[in-house]
């Protein structure tokens, strides 16, 4: 069975959301959402179409508060949620380009 990740970019009036299996292959593109129980309801009806809450890793970035009613509304419906600071995020994503690293003999 595949893992699936979903990455969630929160703002104050929607959020955006994208699903990749644990081989990469975009599951369902880009959507947006509303901030809103409402919006919040038909996130898990996709999440609930792709499989076991088990094998669903959510992340979604740290915006000031505006992640956290989501944030408790998938704890509360039992999905592994994690919160990740952007500027983090954005240094990982920057150090996965080890091609420009230094190989002169002074290093």
């Amino acid at each position: 069975m595949s893992t699936y990740y979903v990455g969630i970019d929160v703002s104050k009036f929607k959020h955006t959301c994208c699903i990749i299996d644990d081989q990469g292959e975009i599951i369902k593109k880009s959507f947006d959402f509303s901030n809103s129980k409402e919006g919040f309801d038909s996130l898990v009806e996709i999440l609930i179409s792709i499989g076991l809450k088990e094998l669903i890793q959510i992340v979604m970035e740290a915006t000031g508060h505006y992640h956290e009613c989501l944030f408790r509304y998938l704890i509360a419906k039992a999905y592994q949620v994690q919160i990740k600071n952007p500027v983090v995020i954005l240094r990982f994503k920057q150090s996965e380009y080890l091609d420009k690293a230094k190989t002169d003999n002074i290093d």
